[in-house]
């Protein structure tokens, strides 16, 4: 009895021993088998290999091309801010010119007759004008053609600075050119915002520069010392 019982417990752990090792066995041959095909799927005929082409080197991305990309993003506007900037154009002051009737034919005086004579020709006039300062001038047209624009802005902007410091520059008002006599200019200053009388500002050219003498109404004074600006 014991020793059929150890022969049986010998053969059920032989079986059990036998089948342990055939399932290894399956396990290997399964790993094996999936090795073999990973294989072949990663292997590739050297023949459908294709060579890479070389990168130019100027398609190649380096730190110093970010660099610079990074510097051209940053500069470049302001840079062209500049260049726009410096290349604006140049805003052109705007001067108030005033025109006024000029009469059929002015009288200026001829030093060839030694009186007064009409010159109904334009350019003789502006060339005798331009020729003797001392002259009168009684229309804009001839004043506008014998001074200079330069100097006629600088006159302009004398009287208007001239009545700003005299408190008229909250009114608004036209300058009117009356005459030039030698070194002297009066304008008729025409109030537009107030219900005022006219009143007239005389100029003068000191040492190469207009300057504003007088503004109002009344001048006795001047007069006085100047008879010959007593002229209508």
């Amino acid at each position: 009895m014991v020793s059929g019982y150890s022969l049986s417990t010998q053969g059920k752990s032989v079986c059990f021993k036998l089948v342990i090792v055939s399932l290894i066995s399956q396990q290997l041959s399964n790993s094996r088998a999936k090795i073999i095909r990973m294989n072949q799927q990663i292997k590739q005929p050297v023949s459908d290999i294709q060579p890479e082409s070389p990168t130019h080197v100027l398609h190649t991305i380096t730190p110093v091309s970010k660099y610079l990309a990074l510097v051209l993003f940053i500069t470049l506007p302001f840079i062209g801010g500049w260049i726009g900037y410096q290349n604006a154009p140049v805003a052109v002051p705007m001067v108030e010119v005033v025109q006024v009737a000029m009469p059929a034919a002015p009288i200026i005086a001829d030093a060839t007759i030694g009186g007064l004579a009409p010159i109904d020709d334009r350019d003789e006039r502006i060339a005798r004008l331009l020729a003797d300062p001392t002259l009168p001038i009684d229309t804009i047209d001839d004043f506008q053609a014998v001074l200079p624009f330069v100097e006629r802005s600088g006159i302009y902007a004398s009287a208007r600075a001239y009545m700003s410091d005299n408190n008229v520059a909250d009114e608004q008002s036209s300058l009117v050119f009356d005459w030039k006599r030698g070194d002297w200019i009066r304008f008729t200053v025409i109030p537009e915002s107030v219900e005022t009388d006219n009143a007239l500002l005389f100029m003068r050219l000191v040492d190469d520069e207009w300057t504003t003498e007088t503004f109002g109404t009344a001048f006795p004074d001047l007069y006085e010392a100047y008879p010959e600006l007593m002229v209508e």
